[in-house]
């Protein structure tokens, strides 16, 4: 399943001449696969979870952020703005 999205979102966002793909991942699956298909556009993985914000900014392939947390929200929408 997360291959055909993957594979979905990197193709759309080459259509659609996205700038970035937003992801919401729990595990970083998707967010992985996503990756895998070397989209132009940047991914964003949005988590709630703590272990997989640690492993996803660890590799460095992506710009990760905790919805859990607003400010940090806000701060990633501001910059999406200027992109």
């Amino acid at each position: 399943m997360a291959g055909a999205i993957g594979a979905s979102a990197a193709l759309s966002a080459l259509k659609l001449e996205a700038k970035v793909i937003v992801c919401l991942t729990t595990t970083g699956l998707t967010a992985n696969m996503i990756s895998g298909y070397r989209p132009k556009a940047r991914i964003i993985a949005v988590t709630d979870n703590l272990a997989t914000l640690n492993r996803l900014d660890w590799c460095g392939a992506f710009s990760v952020c905790q919805f859990s947390l607003i400010p940090v929200l806000k701060m990633w929408f501001l910059k999406l703005k200027d992109i």
